[in-house]
């Protein structure tokens, strides 16, 4: 019996590590994964996209999708970006089921799930980036730059949607009326749009400027 319960101790020990391992160095690929899941339920004819043969349907969209991500997590043009995008969005629908039976009644807890979510999102993005970059020896092209603009902003976006959706939004619907809920949840909508607005042109001048210093 002791030994059982030592074999089990183990065997958890190093599910835990494992997980921890793969949280903190390949969140992308296991985005991939998420990717095609959202694929396959938005657009079920996928699965026949092989005629007759659904399972390696899905096994050819799952290579696809990870073959892509290899691509451009080794390309030097795109790495750093689509490294954060990826473990971003993995971050993001965690915290959206997490959120789900979340409740907020205090700003002070508002406040503390903030930061720990903040704090969290950066240790996890800044190992994952630290063990896929790739280092960009020179400027990217404006096809790239344009790329990168857009997938920075969906970063930023997912980011500003769950500060203000998932975390900020519970305090205020626990506390304000319906009507003042909507204004609100609108005016976050408003917010996620210009940031991404922002991040878009604050990206594309960045790289042009570089562009100039090469």
């Amino acid at each position: 019996m002791f030994s059982a319960i030592i074999g089990l101790l183990i065997v958890a020990l190093y599910l835990v590590a494992k997980t921890i391992d793969t949280l903190s160095t390949k969140l992308p690929y296991v985005s991939g994964l998420l990717v095609v899941f959202f694929l396959l339920y938005a657009f079920p004819g996928l699965k026949d996209i092989i005629p007759g043969e659904s399972k390696t349907s899905i096994f050819a969209i799952i290579a696809i999708v990870e073959i892509l991500l290899v691509f451009f997590i080794h390309n030097e043009q795109t790495s750093g970006p689509i490294i954060v995008f990826s473990s971003m969005f993995f971050i993001a629908v965690a915290m959206i089921i997490a959120s789900s039976g979340l409740e907020i009644a205090s700003w002070q807890k508002a406040i503390f799930v903030t930061i720990i979510y903040l704090i969290a999102t950066f240790a996890v993005i800044s190992s994952n980036v630290d063990s896929l970059i790739e280092s960009r020896q020179r400027e990217r092209n404006l096809v790239a730059s344009i790329m990168v603009s857009i997938i920075n902003a969906a970063t930023v976006g997912m980011n500003v949607f769950i500060v203000f959706e998932c975390i900020w939004a519970k305090y205020i619907k626990f506390h304000s009326s319906e009507g003042f809920y909507k204004v609100f949840d609108n005016g976050g909508l408003v917010i996620i749009a210009g940031a991404m607005i922002v991040t878009i042109a604050v990206s594309l001048i960045r790289d042009r400027r570089q562009e100039l210093l090469y």
